[in-house]
């Protein structure tokens, strides 16, 4: 949906850094069996061994469209991959995080939690509520848990695709999802 140009290929343009961009488009944190898109556990798997600069991880918004079950943040004290419901939105992305730290110790990891969206408020599909607000608030719970600084885009950054100026204005195809 957005012409294959992300927070990445922005970075790479604005400020010409060499980026290496593993997102895939429908990808979810959480991993369920069956699932036609990857999860962002496996792309970690599957990133190079060698230690970048800094990692720009981004989530949610797909777990959103594919109602995944919010799950729990484990206790602050524990760190243990095995604990973690990776079928989860929470418990993949308390995965993530410490595949993140365990594989590229000492990177600077950061969590961006995109925009206020027009096609994502509450909704509930075979019996799962989700609300992209309570997403947002339980993520910046589990980086803090984790001691990860946040990019608060849904907050700070004004964009709201719930109006229509923002979501025709500065959106690919005026989607609402896809920040131009």
């Amino acid at each position: 949906g957005n012409s294959d140009v992300g927070y990445a290929e922005y970075m790479r343009n604005l400020y010409g850094c060499v980026v290496t961009d593993y997102a895939q488009g429908g990808a979810t944190l959480s991993k369920v069996s069956g699932q036609s898109m990857g999860s962002v556990l496996d792309q970690i798997d599957n990133a190079s061994s060698t230690a970048p600069d800094i990692i720009l991880l981004e989530g949610g918004a797909n777990d959103y469209t594919q109602a995944r079950v919010m799950g729990n943040m484990t206790n602050e004290f524990e760190f243990d991959n095995s604990n973690y419901n990776k079928t989860t939105y929470i418990g993949a992305l308390e995965a993530a995080l410490d595949k993140l730290v365990t594989k590229y110790p000492g990177v600077p990891i950061i969590w961006l939690y995109t925009h206020r969206e027009n096609t994502r408020t509450e909704k509930t599909v075979g019996g799962v509520t989700v609300n992209f607000t309570t997403m947002h608030d339980r993520s910046l719970e589990t980086c803090k848990k984790w001691s990860i600084p946040v990019i608060d885009i849904y907050n700070e950054s004004g964009l709201n695709t719930m109006l229509s100026y923002y979501r025709t204005t500065y959106t690919y195809n005026s989607d609402g999802t896809h920040p131009n």
